[in-house]
């Protein structure tokens, strides 16, 4: 605990299967899925694609955002949102969000809030 603040972590599973494409991609089929002159269209980012890191934090950005967070610096990794003398501060490492916070009920609607677009774990206070 810091300040009076409580750390913890959570972990947004799959996510770069929750950013879109942003301009049309093709692959390859795998083996065993192979037609002749045929390529398949990718509709969802892929781990290993160049797109895919930026393509999932402009999708979260736009979600934090929507819940009513203020970018704290110029990179847009560091966020806060303050509601009377709750506070909770956020910090985007690619699918990893860390959190410090004074108010518990104010992280829980947060991460329900996430919830309903992705799968989000909670785990737990920080060492």
């Amino acid at each position: 605990m810091m300040m009076g603040y409580k750390m913890y972590t959570s972990d947004v599973r799959t996510a770069y299967l929750n950013a879109r494409m942003e301009r049309p991609a093709y692959m390859y089929p795998p083996k065993g899925f192979e037609r002749k002159g045929k390529l398949i269209r990718l509709h969802r980012q892929l781990y290993g694609l160049k797109s895919a890191v930026k393509a999932w934090h402009n999708t979260l950005v736009a979600k934090i955002k929507a819940f009513g967070f203020t970018v704290v610096t110029n990179d847009d990794c560091m966020f806060t949102i303050k509601r009377g003398d709750s506070v909770l501060h956020i910090l985007i490492v690619v699918d990893d969000i860390l959190q410090a916070t004074n108010d518990e009920e104010l992280r829980q609607e947060f991460l329900a809030f996430l919830r309903k677009d992705y799968e989000v774990s909670d785990d737990g206070l920080l060492d």
